[in-house]
């Protein structure tokens, strides 16, 4: 079944501000970061102790930057692969809180599945980037997705949509802004501008 959010404010489809196209801006020498949102993180990921702490890099010329795991109270880098590393969702958001870490974000592996009624479920996200230019197309495999959990990355150019496949899924970058992942990395997770709903989505395996 699916597993709804807590109920957010609708908003318009689209990137960063409600969704909305971005403008250009001078590259700033610390990339900018919206407070991330627990409210809207959906309450099954959030009882799952899969989550880490990380730190922003410095930003590219495109405006990306590198997000790298980090020991909360020892400021160092650690592989987030490892589930010694992972912390509940209380401990990274005080963490957070605490001005400790950049962000939070959940640990996807094909190794430790969720169990919801019995069923074993793979959490897994499509990540789009820069996705002012690719806008339409979102929409539209928004929709036939069923409306999954979707939300703007840390940098505001992005999109990230959360559903759970029950089988792990081969992913990795497919190019033109788009990559699918269901293990072997973390993902950030923000909760900004939040809409859909979280559930099992077998579109993601097409």
């Amino acid at each position: 079944g699916r597993h709804r959010t807590n109920p957010v404010h609708p908003v318009r489809m689209g990137c960063g501000k409600g969704w909305s196209m971005m403008a250009t801006s001078p590259l700033p020498t610390a990339p900018r970061l919206q407070p991330v949102q627990p409210m809207n993180i959906p309450e099954l990921l959030q009882q799952q102790p899969r989550w880490l702490c990380w730190k922003a890099g410095s930003p590219k010329p495109n405006g990306k930057f590198g997000k790298f795991p980090v020991d909360p109270s020892k400021g160092r880098k650690i592989n987030g692969r490892d589930p010694a590393n992972w912390l509940n969702f209380a401990q990274a958001m005080t963490a957070y809180s605490n001005g400790l870490a950049d962000g939070i974000g959940f640990a996807l592996s094909d190794q430790h599945p969720v169990n919801v009624d019995g069923v074993e479920f793979y959490v897994t996200v499509l990540d789009f980037d820069q996705c002012h230019a690719t806008m339409e197309e979102i929409k539209a495999v928004w929709h036939e997705l069923g409306q999954p959990f979707i939300e703007v990355s840390p940098s505001n150019k992005g999109l990230h949509m959360w559903g759970l496949s029950r089988a792990p899924l081969r992913g990795g970058n497919a190019g033109q802004g788009r990559e699918l992942y269901s293990g072997g990395r973390f993902m950030t997770m923000t909760g900004i501008s939040a809409k859909g709903s979280f559930g099992e989505r077998p579109g993601f395996a097409t």
